[in-house]
This record gives C-alpha cells, structure tokens and sequence, in this order.
C-alpha cells in the first residue's frame, strides 16, 4: 500500500472518530433553593439550563432576581423537566 494511501486512510479514521463525538447529555436541568435561612429542605424552583443557573441573579444573562448564591442553591442535570417537580 502507498504511503499516501495509508496517510489518508489514517486521517480519514481520525476524523470518523472526531465526528462520533458523545451526546453531551441533558441541556436542562433542575434548579433547587433553600427557601429559608437554617431550612435544610430544598425545594423546586425552576428547570433551566446550566448557563441559566451560572447567570446567578444576573437576569440580562437568564438569571433570576431572587438568587442569593451558590451554596443555597443546586443544579441538576435532567433529561425531562417534569422530573423536577
């Protein structure tokens, strides 16, 4: 076999595998709070996206108004938002 057979036939299987990438899993996700100081319970407050729960209370970026900080809230990658509740 030539070596520029080889060569493409090597960079051909390169990019199969490059563009057999992982499904990157569920974009949305719950968003869980802590209602109330010293209240351990976290409850639903809304499904959205990653990106939605980093933008914090950052609403230009789809963050909430309400949101005090990382440690009282969570998210949660889910592939139904049903689930949430």
């Amino acid at each position: 076999m030539p070596m520029k057979t080889k060569v493409f036939a090597m960079l051909l299987a390169v990019l199969l595998l490059a563009g057999c990438s992982e499904d990157p899993g569920p974009q949305m996700g719950c968003m869980t709070g802590i209602p109330k100081v010293g209240d351990p319970v976290r409850t639903f407050m809304r499904c959205c996206t990653k990106q939605e729960y980093l933008a914090g209370n950052n609403v230009e970026r789809g963050g909430i108004s309400y949101f005090s900080n990382y440690t009282d809230h969570e998210w949660k990658p889910v592939s139904d938002c049903s689930k949430c509740d």
